[in-house]
């Protein structure tokens, strides 16, 4: 809704004659609308009139709203019409106030003129309207109020009498035909009778001109009558009878020096909407004028109804043309704060585009073009300054894309093209002093959304940051640095979040980091440097993109007893270190000869000294029969019915005896040999050949100290001593450790065949 924040009253109130006593049926009203620029208003407006018996008061006496037709700021209504007025409304004084569609009510309210009261003026000074009736003196002709000569002064009681002795010029408005006729001749004896045709003497005129003093037209050169009009110098027309009519030659000259409005001045006091006090037309420039100075200067409003063009006669696309060949200004706006005295803001131009009723095209407030020389300099669509002064703010470009109601898109700025800021930036917040660009939000999408779209050839990029302190020599560049803050009670912080997505035979990297290339340094390069742990749900490869393993490195540097060779280090550098190459594992402490040394292209392991602190016994993986009856412990034979295989030992001073099953009474076996595809020998059962285990013995034929021989028993898998040394060589399986008194149990056994 428009704000209408001024009102000029050009015609207050005109009553309606209305019968004495009787309520009015309306009464006119007409004003003068402006807008807050002071441009009249146009067209249709719903105002509320209401009238009320106080400047201050609340509640209306009376009130209605009509649909009002302005023009040009003018507008008239009749009130009352569509309201009636109470009976008893216009007995007290009172104030007209409007309402102008939605707005709060103008202020002040419009005090009323007497003229609204007069209808109820049923009595004069006292004297009742029955008193003051004439009707009786209009038909009685003999005086009926007794008036005296002394009353009426000049007149005496018979000039009085022949006077009403005529009632029918009493009273009764005649045309002038009827006057003369119902007053007769003038005769002296009645001086209030006259004859137009009577001649008045000239001598009782005052003031007569000259060549009429005698009472006849004369025809000398001071006067009489015009027979003829003949055009001067610049004119053209004339004639000797009839109407007559001058016209101006053109061009027409008009020359002098006035010190006021100019050599021609034009009134028209009238206040219709077309009235002009100079009017032209003409089929080509109606106007043409030419000043030194100024060509021509207006005091109030212009309003044009055509296209204007200012240096330029092209005005046919445009309803205003400026051109111009200067290397200034076309067209300026100054709004000087001195001429804004009522205070608020001072707007140099104001430019809309509404193409609301058009559905589908744009509408534009302003549009800029600016082209740069063909050599230098640059183009600017719209250059913009703002000059702060005392504490306010210096905004070079304000711009608000959220006055609408729509379901489309709204921004602040949309640009094709490049964008250049000299000064910092913000987005959310106000610009900050340490960033070029300072973003700011609340909600929880992505502050920043970096789209490239390329459908050409070439590689897409969606952000390139770069720090460079080469300039500062000693201080460090960070091409980006980012925070990620977890919540206080879950979820997780990610400083850098990165996803690809391959399509076709793309390769997809998440992150993709060089160090080094192209410059050269001394000191050192990382692709990847990281302060805390790190964690790869996927295949890592290092120096491959096609990683086969979790931890794939593919290099093919040989490791040696020297620093900085190999390709996997773990330890230190300058200590103990176990470094590991394509083919080799060595085991290295600062150069020194190596406790471990293993090499794929041997058939052996090459280990100055072998330390096994898993377990206690040689072993060899072995293929058995009854294999869900073997236990940890037991004594083994060989099964001649089933070659390569063993079997349990059931009986005494067995010369077959093979070893025992390793792993009983929690000793396990410290080294186990076999070979890898070959049924004999890739057993799973492990029989200790030599060394320390446990192993199941049969106490009950007889005591058994550490130092005994042990063989094969009657008992299944179980040893015994050797008391029987005859039977004894080739069935021994080695000699007891610890002691068994009595019964079954377990005896630590050294294992030595013989």
């Amino acid at each position: 809704m428009k704000k209408y924040t001024s009102i000029v009253l050009a015609c207050l109130i005109n009553f309606i004659s209305i019968p004495v006593g009787a309520v009015p049926d309306g009464y006119s009203y007409q004003g003068y609308l402006t807008d807050p620029a002071g441009s009249p208003i146009n067209g249709t407006i719903n105002i509320t009139f209401s009238l009320y018996d106080d400047i201050n008061a609340i509640n209306a006496n009376w009130s209605e709203i009509q649909s009002v037709e302005v023009s040009q700021g003018l507008f008239q209504v009749k009130l009352g019409l569509i309201t009636p007025f109470p009976t008893d409304l216009f007995g007290v004084p009172l104030w007209l106030g409007m309402q102008l569609g939605s707005d709060a009510e103008m202020n002040p309210r419009v005090a009323l003129g007497s003229a609204p009261y007069a209808y109820d003026a049923d009595t004069l000074d006292g004297w009742d309207s029955s008193e003051l009736d004439q009707s009786a003196h209009v038909s009685n002709t003999e005086n009926p109020h007794n008036v005296t000569s002394a009353q009426i002064g000049a007149l005496g009681i018979i000039e009085l009498s022949i006077h009403s002795a005529n009632p029918a010029a009493h009273h009764t408005q005649y045309t002038d035909d009827e006057a003369i006729t119902a007053m007769g001749p003038r005769v002296n004896s009645n001086p209030l009778h006259h004859d137009k045709t009577t001649n008045l003497s000239w001598n009782n005129i005052t003031d007569i001109p000259a060549g009429f003093s005698d009472g006849i037209d004369n025809t000398s050169v001071e006067g009489g009558d015009i027979t003829g009009v003949a055009a001067g110098t610049g004119l053209f027309g004339g004639g000797t009878s009839g109407d007559v009519t001058l016209n101006v030659q053109v061009p027409l000259y008009l020359t002098g020096s006035p010190s006021g409005v100019g050599t021609i001045f034009g009134k028209n006091t009238s206040i219709v909407s077309n009235s002009s006090g100079i009017r032209a037309e003409g089929s080509n420039i109606g106007v043409y004028a030419q000043g030194n100075v100024l060509a021509g200067k207006f005091i109030g409003d212009v309003d044009i109804s055509g296209n204007v063009g200012i240096g330029t006669s092209s005005t046919s696309n445009y309803k205003l043309h400026v051109k111009g060949g200067s290397n200034n200004y076309i067209g300026y706006f100054d709004n000087d704060y001195s001429d804004n005295s009522a205070g608020g803001s001072a707007h140099g131009l104001f430019a809309r585009g509404d193409s609301r009723d058009t559905l589908v095209r744009g509408g534009y407030g302003a549009t800029f073009f600016g082209y740069g020389g063909s050599t230098g300099g640059s183009a600017y669509g719209s250059r913009s300054y703002a000059i702060a002064e005392g504490s306010s703010n210096a905004i070079g470009v304000y711009s608000d894309a959220t006055g609408g109601a729509t379901t489309g898109n709204e921004y602040a700025f949309y640009g094709l093209g490049k964008g250049y800021f000299s000064d910092n930036v913000g987005i959310g917040a106000s610009p900050d002093t340490n960033y070029k660009l300072h973003v700011k939000g609340g909600s929880n999408n992505y502050l920043g959304y970096f789209e490239n779209i390329n459908n050409a050839s070439g590689s897409a990029h969606g952000l390139f940051a770069s720090g460079d302190s080469r300039g500062t020599q000693t201080s460090n560049g960070y091409g980006a640095t980012f925070f990620g803050y977890g919540g206080s009670t879950s979820g997780s912080a990610y400083g850098s979040r990165s996803y690809a997505y391959a399509n076709g035979s793309s390769n997809a990297y998440g992150v993709y980091s060089v160090a080094g290339d192209p410059f050269s340094t001394t000191g050192k390069t990382y692709a990847f440097y990281g302060i805390g742990g790190g964690y790869f749900s996927g295949k890592v490869g290092i120096a491959t993109d096609n990683p086969a393993t979790q931890l794939h490195i593919n290099s093919n540097a040989d490791a040696s007893f020297a620093n900085g060779s190999g390709v996997l280090l773990i330890g230190s550098e300058s200590g103990r270190n176990l470094i590991i190459d394509y083919d080799e594992i060595i085991a290295r402490n600062n150069g020194a000869p190596s406790k471990l040394y293993l090499n794929s292209e041997g058939t052996h392991v090459v280990v100055p000294g072998l330390e096994i602190r898993g377990g206690a016994d040689l072993s060899e993986p072995f293929n058995v029969s009854e294999e869900k009856s073997v236990l940890p412990g037991m004594v083994m034979a060989i099964d001649p019915e089933n070659p390569g295989k063993l079997r349990i030992a059931d009986n005494s001073y067995d010369r077959t005896v093979a070893g025992i099953v390793s792993g009983a009474n929690g000793i396990n076996p410290g080294v186990s040999m076999s070979q890898k595809g070959n049924d004999i020998t890739e057993g799973s059962t492990p029989i200790a050949l030599t060394g320390r285990l446990f192993a199941l013995a049969d106490a009950s034929y007889s005591e058994i100290q550490p130092g005994d021989l042990l063989t094969t028993s009657d008992t299944l898998g179980h040893v015994m001593k050797v008391t029987d040394h005859s039977r004894a060589p080739g069935s021994i399986i080695g000699k007891a450790m610890t002691p068994l008194e009595e019964g079954k149990g377990y005896v630590l056994v050294l294992v030595s065949l013989q």
